[in-house]
């Protein structure tokens, strides 16, 4: 019997294909958590959403403030609580809550709950900092989260390249000071328009009782 023969490139080349399957299981592993999580939305998410954002701002500070605009078409939430981390920004495009970390400790989280702000819209764009260690930012300028897709392998690209943009910021992103808060802003439809509206509108009436 001929000795069985494995050349270094067909051993690399099936390497390669091993971690390239393993990226795509985790990934599709976090596109369908976000997916059903998505189908669950109802009439009352919006509400909800509100209260999710500002949650998670609070979470992000001791003496947080909070600037909620809605025009015809966009609806915005920003706070000047502590910036992103490479951590934080992959945790909110993969939806990792701190329960699913190690350190449960850690800040700007974003679980399940934040799914309820997709009843304004299936993508959002954040502008703010990421910080890269103590003093030393670099500008995030409208980095898109985009949850709209037919299936899911189109789905998993997308979140493939948003965690590659992530990437690319610290690969090529230029050294600055911290901007002064963080934005999310949802385009919205005249459907949508109408959801954020009422949303804004119950948070203004319960903030006094809050």
């Amino acid at each position: 019997m001929n000795p069985i023969e494995l050349t270094q490139q067909e051993r690399d080349n099936a390497f390669n294909d091993a971690e390239k399957a393993s990226q795509r299981q985790d990934l599709k592993s976090h596109c369908t958590k976000i997916r059903d999580g998505i189908e669950k939305l109802d009439k009352n998410s919006g509400d909800r959403a509100i209260w999710e954002l500002i949650q998670n701002a609070c979470d992000l500070g001791d003496s947080i403030s909070i600037e909620i605009k809605i025009t015809n078409d966009s609806f915005s939430f920003s706070h000047n609580g502590k910036p992103f981390s490479f951590d934080a920004l992959c945790s909110l495009v993969k939806q990792v809550s701190s329960r699913d970390k190690e350190n449960n400790k850690t800040v700007g989280q974003y679980g399940t709950g934040f799914l309820t702000t997709h009843a304004f819209s299936r993508k959002f764009t954040i502008w703010g900092s990421l910080q890269i260690k103590e003093n030393v930012f670099i500008d995030i300028d409208k980095f898109e989260v985009d949850r709209e897709f037919d299936v899911m392998d189109d789905f998993i690209k997308k979140m493939s390249r948003q965690i590659n943009n992530a990437k690319a910021l610290i690969k090529d992103g230029e050294p600055t000071e911290k901007r002064c808060c963080t934005i999310f802003t949802y385009p919205l439809s005249d459907k949508s328009f109408e959801v954020a509206f009422r949303a804004v509108s119950a948070a203004k009436q319960l903030m006094p009782y809050v």
